[in-house]
């Protein structure tokens, strides 16, 4: 493996996020932990979203200099760009009072909500910034790695991350996201497409009711940032398509106007899924067993424990900082949690026997199984 191949999506394995969105992990954890996650395909052989690549990459920056990827970023990058409001913790948020509130729908209805804190995949996307520095990264990009007259990064170097590494087949969301695109491809670290007829550089990101947009078209000269304190919103992809035509004398088109049927096609199937389950929920059930019988201590090997504990008569759970809250029996032995942070809605626990009919397991749907820790004697 190399570190094109880390940058690159295309090593086999995709998203197992919760791995470091759930949990306390550090940096060093979440690597040692992601070899239990299976592979998607064998390595280089097609694209595959992985986040956690993006850490490993980045964790080789103190291996070499001795100096936190953290740390390296703020010298090498954010110093000389003069982005002095850019960081990479929203620990550093706290000492501002310049600073946006993120928001989200929760239970149907948009909210504030709280900042996350995702030190712990940093290299893939905890930095923290607002337009005028991100205008400055810009203009290093379109210069060709230049700013303030100082070769930052070489042209050579530059070009290659806006060079296509991974083929992305062009569909599911990415017909949406990229409505005319001819070809689709991943450089490092950017989605490469064709736009107008030349090549568009760019990548989102988005964590807890926030979202944000990065593009650039270098032979036209032009970049874009659009951060928005609203997640889930499509608004910064469309309304950069938008910004590019005018910028390029394209006439008017409403893009988002175009994509909102499949969007609201995609939304349909995900609501038709929701009510799938629920008509598929067998009442006049009740559990195999005693629910002291299912408290304990559960492992996973990548994901760490989760506790389910029994409390006035309730099975509660707790995993990590974020994920914890009230079961609430469902059919059988499966249970419907409610998790206490909202904004992470609602799951479903099912348990399941073994011969000597214990409680052996439980799965927690992405997160995979779990399995029962043996009580202290």
């Amino acid at each position: 493996m190399t570190v094109r191949d880390l940058l690159t999506h295309r090593i086999g394995l995709e998203r197992g996020d919760q791995l470091w969105y759930a949990t306390e992990h550090n940096r060093d954890e979440v690597l040692r932990r992601i070899r239990f996650l299976e592979p998607s395909s064998s390595m280089r052989s097609r694209f595959g979203y992985q986040n956690v690549m993006f850490l490993a990459a980045g964790q080789i920056i103190p291996s070499i200099t001795g100096k936190s990827w953290d740390d390296f970023l703020t010298e090498r990058i954010f110093t000389p760009l003069g982005m002095k409001d850019t960081n990479t913790t929203i620990r550093t948020l706290s000492k501002s009072n310049d600073v946006s509130t993120p928001h989200q729908k929760v239970d149907g209805k948009l909210q504030p909500v709280a900042w996350r804190l995702i030190d712990n995949i940093g290299p893939a996307g905890s930095i923290n910034s607002n337009v005028v520095d991100m205008a400055q990264w810009l203009r290093m990009q379109l210069g060709n790695g230049k700013f303030d007259g100082k070769q930052l990064v070489s042209a050579a170097t530059l070009d290659e991350t806006h060079t296509p590494q991974t083929v992305i087949r062009r569909e599911g969301p990415y017909t949406i996201f990229y409505p005319d695109a001819h070809f689709m491809s991943y450089g490092m670290g950017w989605f490469l497409s064709d736009f107008r007829g030349k090549k568009l550089v760019e990548h989102g990101g988005a964590i807890d009711g926030m979202r944000a947009e990065v593009a650039m078209i270098p032979e036209a000269n032009v970049g874009i940032v659009i951060l928005t304190n609203v997640g889930g919103t499509l608004l910064p992809q469309f309304l950069t398509y938008r910004i590019f035509d005018s910028y390029m004398g394209q006439p008017t088109r409403d893009w988002q106007a175009e994509a909102l049927p499949k969007i609201q096609a995609l939304e349909k199937q995900g609501a038709a899924a929701q009510e799938k389950a629920l008509a598929s929920r067998v009442t006049g059930t009740k559990p195999s067993l005693d629910l002291k019988e299912y408290a304990g201590k559960y492992n996973s090997e990548m994901y760490g424990d989760v506790e389910i504990k029994l409390d006035g008569g309730k099975l509660t759970a707790e995993f990590g900082p974020y994920f914890n809250g009230e079961l609430e029996h469902w059919n059988y032995d499966t249970f419907q949690v409610k998790w206490r942070d909202r904004v992470e809605g609602n799951g479903f626990m099912q348990f399941s026997l073994n011969a000597r009919g214990k409680v052996a397991s439980v799965d927690m749907g992405a997160m995979g199984n779990f399995t029962r820790v043996p009580d202290k004697k």
